[in-house]
């Protein structure tokens, strides 16, 4: 009797130490950079990162990693670059401060221009503008698999005139992403807004961003994402551009030069073009994550306009690969 009450007062004991030390091991995940102390899980089970619009569509968990792209674009025929394409190289960074608030650094690289446009250089390259900022987890419910975090980011006009990025004097992006998993599914959800300081030096776009994946094995999960750009304002079409003989002429007297309507930079530039108000593209991205290893993850994936708008959006092949504590 007395050895039994005796094994019964250690497996007391011993399950009191036991959540003790979970209880302690939760505390020091409180407070400043948790990925660097202890072993958190930042994604719900079964969720990926975003692909496609990568400089837009910001994923709605608190991560700290670093996300490599590699991009190759191909412009319309009948774009105000007659065709050609780009290639950029673009580094993102993200650090969870606290285990809701977080550090993003959404936008960077070097971007390689090749339009087929006999007027402008037919090979130029240089850096693309800088967007960082803030992003908050407002709801997190692991549970139910739901979680909604704003964001506030800006971008910086300090890009390369050679790749026709640099303009304006710099542009708020607010926005909300979510995540919701019901069922076999994951779905993640963007909306943000370009609104600049100076309305007439750039348009303000509405970005909306859908993803949908299906993990169906381990390390493996395929995705489809629906992309929409609304512009709700434009600009005076005043921004410079050089051509390729040295002279410099507002965008907007391209455009009648080769018989098209004004266009915009879609998601990585903006003109500030006019005559773009109320305009709208869609695209479609189709591709997958593949886990490489547990803190390494590679995404493929191809997109298309499926309007019969694209302005400068024909074809683009995105290749990710993310590393994350």
């Amino acid at each position: 009797m007395i050895r039994s009450r005796c094994v019964s007062m250690s497996g007391v004991l011993l399950l009191a130490a036991t959540l003790a030390a979970s209880a302690a091991a939760e505390e020091k995940c409180e407070g400043l950079l948790p990925d660097f102390r202890c072993d958190r899980i930042a994604r719900y089970d079964g969720f990926v990162a975003p692909l496609s619009m990568p400089y837009v569509f910001e994923d709605p968990f608190a991560t700290t990693g670093v996300s490599a792209y590699y991009i190759w674009h191909e412009f319309p025929d009948d774009s105000v670059t007659a065709g050609g394409d780009a290639t950029v190289y673009a580094l993102q960074v993200r650090v969870a401060l606290t285990e809701r608030l977080s550090l993003i650094a959404t936008q960077d690289g070097w971007m390689e221009f090749r339009p087929d446009l006999s007027l402008l250089d037919d090979k130029a390259g240089g850096w693309e503008d800088l967007m960082a900022g803030l992003k908050y987890t407002l709801v997190d419910m692991p549970e139910e698999r739901f979680i909604l975090s704003p964001s506030v980011r800006f971008k910086t006009a300090q890009g390369s005139s050679d790749i026709l990025a640099g303009n304006g004097h710099g542009i708020w992006i607010p926005g909300v992403s979510m995540g919701w998993g019901p069922g076999p599914v994951r779905i993640l959800a963007n909306v943000a807004a370009e609104l600049p300081i100076n309305g007439k030096e750039n348009s303000s776009p509405l970005f909306w961003n859908l993803h949908v994946a299906w993990p169906l094995m381990a390390g493996f999960t395929p995705l489809v994402e629906l992309n929409g750009i609304h512009y709700m304002s434009e600009g005076d079409g005043q921004m410079p551009v050089e051509l390729a003989d040295g002279t410099r002429v507002p965008l907007q007297a391209v455009f009648p030069l080769l018989g098209i309507q004004p266009e915009e930079g879609n998601d990585v530039l903006n003109f500030g073009a006019s005559d773009v108000d109320g305009n709208d593209i869609v695209s479609f991205t189709i591709g997958a994550r593949m886990q490489l290893m547990q803190e390494m993850s590679l995404g493929v994936g191809w997109e298309h306009p499926v309007t019969k708008r694209k302005d400068l959006l024909q074809n683009r092949l995105y290749v990710n690969l993310i590393w994350e504590l």
